[in-house]
């Protein structure tokens, strides 16, 4: 199977690479500099040369390939606009890969937050919806609701689409640790929407 990541050499993305080239697949990741490339090639990866901003080659990208695992984000955008800049950079790209892949049943598997269900009055897990998010959820993680809401809206598209949650800081689990439950969650939901290599 092709799969296009994007973050591929961020926290949870140089993980998955190896993960996917481990079981068969065939890895393409987006790279925005000469830097990130090199980091892809050495892990194994096809090199697409590109930003997250450029929504015609995330669309072109992401129809080239068999499934896409998306855990990039704008971190340029936190230090100004924060969550929220991040968020509202984020939705249009996953509308972009819906566009491309709108139809067709491959996979599209997106980073989420665990913590954005709400005050639950216990622990959210990934069974709790993300729940609506407005005016009064600004510079919060809830506001990203709206981002994991359109991604699981694609279904109705004929996208294979769904949301695995990361395990957020502050637990008990080493960030190595949380990199290698982000790769499971990923890997594993890309495997339960698509067929086995070969």
């Amino acid at each position: 199977m092709r799969v296009l990541v994007t973050g591929g050499t961020g926290h949870a993305g140089s993980y998955i690479i190896p993960e996917l080239i481990a079981a068969g697949h065939e890895v393409t990741g987006l790279a925005r500099s000469d830097t990130a490339a090199a980091a892809l090639s050495a892990q194994g990866a096809k090199v697409r040369l590109g930003s997250l901003e450029d929504l015609d080659g995330l669309k072109d990208a992401a129809a080239d390939s068999d499934g896409v695992i998306h855990v990039a984000h704008r971190q340029d955008l936190l230090p100004s606009g924060g969550i929220d800049a991040v968020a509202a950079a984020e939705l249009p790209i996953m509308l972009a890969y819906g566009e491309a892949l709108a139809g067709t049943g491959k996979p599209l598997v997106a980073a989420g937050s665990i913590g954005s269900a709400g005050n639950l009055g216990r622990p959210a897990t990934e069974e709790d919806p993300a729940l609506p998010s407005g005016e009064e959820h600004k510079g919060t993680l809830r506001v990203r609701n709206v981002v994991e809401r359109a991604v699981i809206g694609l279904a109705e598209q004929g996208v294979r689409s769904s949301i695995a949650c990361q395990y957020l800081p502050g637990g008990p689990l080493s960030s190595a640790k949380r990199n290698k439950v982000a790769t499971s969650r990923m890997c594993t939901a890309l495997h339960r929407f698509a067929p086995s290599p070969g």
